[in-house]
């Protein structure tokens, strides 16, 4: 089981990566991202084949240190029963991998520029619908 110090940092994590503070980059490796911080320490974060769901998968946190050498390696499957955010921590540790490869792959400016294209001024107008005769009201 992970200790407090890993579901400190995950939480952290969480927030901080949602608040886009957290600077997620691409690797070389397909499905791979990875931040930078002071000192020289980096973490990344990657999916991988559940070792307990045959059909599932399992978020791993590797850390480095300033010469690249993994000093600490945990994935959601070690944090037993322990909730992060009151949830399972795979679920948190999800959504930090999603937010980090959305991030890392410039979804966000992808979809501001669609949203872009796509809009138009009667868009911003209130949809204004009559009640049909045939609709019920309950």
């Amino acid at each position: 089981m992970a200790d407090d110090k890993l579901i400190k940092l995950i939480e952290l994590l969480a927030k901080r990566s949602d608040q886009g503070k957290v600077r997620w980059e691409k690797t070389l490796d397909d499905g791979v991202f990875q931040a930078a911080f002071s000192e020289g320490f980096s973490m990344r974060i990657s999916e991988r084949p559940s070792e307990t769901e045959p059909e599932g998968t399992d978020v791993v946190v590797t850390l480095y240190n300033e010469e690249g050498e993994v000093i600490e390696r945990f994935s959601d499957a070690d944090f037993g029963g322990a909730k992060i955010f009151g949830k399972h921590p795979y679920q948190t540790m999800k959504e930090i991998y999603t937010t980090a490869r959305r991030t890392a792959m410039g979804a966000a400016k992808a979809i501001d520029t669609i949203i872009g294209e796509l809009h138009e001024p009667e868009d911003d107008q209130p949809d204004v619908r009559t009640p049909n005769d045939d609709e019920v009201p309950f």
